[in-house]
C-alpha cells in the first residue's frame, strides 16, 4: 500500500514540475514583443531544451528534498516502505513529494 502511494505521490510531483518548465518558454514568450512570432526550427529546439533542462532541474531537487528527509529522520525511509510497507512513512514521503512538487511548480512558473 505504502510503495503505490510513494509512487503515485512521485508521479504526481514529477507531472508538476514537468508541466512548471513547459510553461517556461510560454512565460518568456508573453513578455517579449507583441510582434508575430515566426517559429524557426531553432527556436522550438531551444524551448524544449528549455523544458528538459528545467524538468531535469526540478526532479533533481525533488530527489534531494527526498534525500534531505532521509538523513533527518532517524531511520531509513527506504526500508520502512520498502521493507516493512509502513502506510505513516509512505503518507510522509507522499506529502514531501506533492508539496516539493507544487513548490517547484510555483517557483518556475512566477515572473521573476
Amino acid at each position: 500500500m505504502s510503495k503505490r502511494l510513494v509512487r503515485l505521490s512521485l508521479a504526481v510531483a514529477a507531472v508538476l514540475v514537468v508541466l512548471g518548465a513547459a510553461s517556461v518558454p510560454l512565460l518568456a514568450q508573453e513578455t517579449a514583443t507583441s510582434q508575430v512570432a515566426t517559429r524557426s526550427l531553432e527556436r522550438i529546439l531551444r524551448e524544449v531544451l528549455e523544458v528538459m533542462l528545467f524538468s531535469a532541474l526540478g526532479l533533481l531537487v525533488l530527489l534531494l528534498s527526498f534525500k534531505a528527509l532521509d538523513f533527518a529522520v532517524p531511520f531509513s525511509l527506504n526500508k520502512e516502505i520498502a521493507e516493512d510497507d509502513n502506510t505513516a512513512a509512505g503518507v510522509v514521503v507522499a506529502g514531501l513529494m506533492i508539496a516539493m512538487g507544487l513548490i517547484i511548480h510555483g517557483a518556475l512558473t512566477s515572473r521573476f
